[in-house]
C-alpha cells in the first residue's frame, strides 16, 4: 500500500463528512457507470425503435452477467475494507492480487459462454427479425471484450475498499469521455471510421473500458492514489479466492435474481410488441441514471460499515448506514418527482415515436412512485454487503421479486387485462416492499456480528 492509504481515517471524526468524502466521488463514479448505457442508447435511438429494442434486450442479458462481476467486486471490497480498518495493509495487498486473478478467470470463462450463445439469449427474450441480428452482434462484441468489463468493475471495487473513491471516479470519467467521442464515430461512420450501427456502440464501449482498465493498472502499480500494489509476494491463494467467491455468491445471487427477474419482466413486456420493449428499455436506462448514483452512496456506506466493524465500532457503523440512507432517499425522491412531471420530455430525448413515448410515459410515472423510497433500500442493501452479510439482501430480493413482483406482473398484465400498466404497478409494489423489509431486518442488527 502507498503511504496515503490511510490519509483519512473513516473510523473517526464526523460521520457526515466521511460520507461525503467517500460519496461524492462514488456518486460521480456510479453516474459515469450508467452513462455508458445512456450514451449508447442516445445515439442508437437515432437509428429507430428496432435498434433501441436490440440494445435494450442485449442490455438485460449483460446486466445478468454484471451481477456475477459485482459479487467479486463487492466481496473483495468488503474484505479489503476490513483489512484497512484493522491497519493490515499487507493483508489488503494480498487480497487484491487474488481478486484480480479471479476476475481474469471469470472474464475468460463467461466471456466464451456469452459469445457462443448470444443469438440464443436474444431469441429467448422474444426478439424477432432485425432485432435478433443486431442484438446478437452487439452481445458478441461485448462478451468478446469481457476482460475489460470485468476488470473495470473489480479494480474500482478495490479502490472503494481502501477508501480511494476519487481514483475510481477519475477512471470512469476518463472512460466515458472516450466513449462519448468514439460512439457516434463508429455508429454513423463519421469521417474515416466504418459505419457499424448498433454494433458500433458495443465496440466503442469495449474500447473505452479497455483504456479505463489500462488507467487503473497504471494507478495500482505506480501508487498515484492511496494504494500501490506490491508484486513482491505474487502468489495465488485458493483459500482466499474461495472466501471471495463464498462471500460474493450471495451478492451476485442478489443481483442475479433481480436481473433474472428483469429478464422475465422483459419477456412479458415483449408480449406487447417492439414499441413496448423500446419504451421499457429507455425507462430502465433513465431509472438507472439515478439508481447508480444511489449505489455510489450505498458503496460509501458499505466502506464505512466495513472499516468501522474492522475497528470494532458497530454502533458507528450502523449510524453511518442510516444517515447515508436518509441522504440517498431525499436525493432519489427529488429525481422521482422530476421523472413524474417530465416523463414525456425524457422519453423523447431518446426516441420521438408516438407509441414508444406513450408506453414510456406510463412506465416512468408509475415506477417513479417507488423511487420516493428506493434510496434507503439501496443503501441498506449495500451496507449489509459492507459488513460481509451478503445473504440477507439476497433473501430479501428473492422474496420481493420472485414471490411478489413476477407473479403479480403476469396476473395484472394478462388475466386482469391491464397490459403493460399492470407490469409497471407490480414493479412499484415490489420495490416498496423491498425497502420496508430491508429496513426492518437491518434494525435487528445481526449483520454486526458477521465474521469475514
Amino acid at each position: 500500500m502507498g503511504k496515503n492509504s490511510v490519509a483519512r481515517d473513516l473510523t473517526e471524526g464526523s460521520i457526515v463528512k466521511n460520507i461525503w468524502v467517500l460519496a461524492l466521488p462514488m456518486v460521480i463514479e456510479m453516474t459515469m457507470q450508467s452513462t455508458f448505457n445512456i450514451i449508447d442508447l442516445f445515439w442508437v435511438g437515432k437509428l429507430g425503435p428496432e435498434a433501441i429494442a436490440s440494445v435494450s434486450l442485449a442490455g438485460v442479458i449483460l446486466m445478468v452477467y454484471f451481477s456475477l462481476i459485482v459479487g467479486i467486486a463487492t466481496s473483495s471490497s468488503a474484505m479489503i475494507a476490513r483489512k484497512i480498518g484493522a491497519r493490515d495493509n499487507e493483508g489488503a495487498n494480498f487480497i487484491i492480487i487474488q481478486a484480480l486473478f479471479l476476475g481474469v478467470l471469470v472474464a475468460i470463462f463467461f466471456g466464451y459462454i456469452g459469445f457462443a450463445n448470444a443469438r440464443f439469449f436474444i431469441t429467448k427474450l422474444g426478439a424477432t427479425g432485425t432485432v435478433i441480428k443486431e442484438g446478437t452482434l452487439y452481445l458478441q462484441v461485448m462478451f468478446a471484450g469481457s476482460a475489460a468489463i470485468v476488470l473495470l468493475f473489480v479494480i474500482n471495487g478495490i479502490f472503494r475498499g481502501v477508501g480511494d473513491a476519487v481514483e475510481a471516479m477519475y477512471v470512469l470519467l476518463f472512460a466515458n469521455i472516450l466513449n462519448i467521442i468514439i460512439d457516434p464515430l463508429l455508429i454513423f461512420g463519421i469521417g474515416p471510421f466504418p459505419k457499424l450501427g448498433v454494433t458500433g456502440a458495443a465496440v466503442a464501449t469495449i474500447l473505452s473500458r479497455s483504456f479505463g482498465v489500462l488507467f487503473q493498472i497504471y494507478i495500482l502499480l505506480n501508487g498515484t492514489g492511496r494504494i500501490k500494489l506490491s508484486l513482491k509476494k505474487l502468489s495465488i491463494d485458493f483459500g482466499i479466492i474461495r472466501q471471495i467467491i463464498i462471500i460474493g455468491i450471495p451478492a451476485s445471487g442478489q443481483l442475479l435474481i433481480r436481473m433474472g427477474g428483469m429478464v422475465i419482466i422483459m419477456r412479458i413486456v415483449a408480449l406487447f410488441g417492439t414499441f413496448a420493449i423500446a419504451a421499457y428499455g429507455i425507462a430502465i436506462r433513465i431509472f438507472q441514471f439515478i439508481l447508480f448514483p444511489g449505489f455510489g452512496l450505498g458503496n460509501a456506506s458499505a466502506t464505512l460499515v466495513g472499516q468501522n466493524l474492522g475497528a470494532k465500532n458497530p454502533k458507528r457503523a450502523e449510524k453511518s448506514a442510516w444517515i447515508t440512507g436518509m441522504i440517498t432517499m431525499v436525493m432519489m425522491a427529488a429525481c422521482a418527482i422530476v421523472f413524474f412531471l417530465f416523463a414525456g420530455t425524457l422519453i423523447r430525448i431518446f426516441n420521438n415515436d408516438s407509441n414508444v413515448v406513450r408506453f414510456g410515459i406510463t412506465c416512468l410515472r408509475i415506477i417513479a412512485v417507488s423511487y420516493l423510497f428506493n434510496g434507503l433500500g439501496v443503501v441498506l442493501s449495500r451496507s449489509f454487503m459492507g459488513a460481509g452479510d451478503t445473504l440477507s439482501p439476497f433473501v430479501i430480493n428473492g422474496v420481493t421479486l420472485w414471490v411478489l413482483q413476477l407473479p403479480l406482473a403476469f396476473v395484472l398484465a394478462k388475466p386482469m387485462g391491464l397490459g403493460v400498466i399492470g407490469i409497471w404497478v407490480a414493479i412499484t409494489v415490489s420495490n416498496i416492499a423491498n425497502v420496508l423489509i430491508s429496513a426492518a431486518w437491518f434494525k435487528v442488527g445481526r449483520w454486526k456480528h458477521k465474521l469475514i
